[in-house]
């Protein structure tokens, strides 16, 4: 008699723990998911993981004059 079980994954970025200059809408968007749920997983019986990829290089990152560094 297994029970059934599921969850819930919820994407974030990294850029809802670091303050980044340029994204302040959405990091506050990314912040809001971490967050909300972190709260549903208190409120419920759920289970729920908020995933936080941080900047993953590409060639089209490579145009962009602004570089990110999370860490200075």
């Amino acid at each position: 008699n297994r029970k059934l079980r599921g969850g819930i994954i919820n994407m974030s970025s990294l850029t809802a723990e670091f303050a980044t200059p340029f994204v302040a809408t959405y990091a506050a968007g990314k912040s809001f998911g971490k967050v909300f749920t972190q709260v549903l997983s208190k409120e419920t019986n759920l289970d729920l993981l908020c995933y936080e990829p941080g900047y993953v290089w590409t060639p089209l990152g490579s145009k962009f004059k602004f570089k990110f560094n999370f860490f200075n």
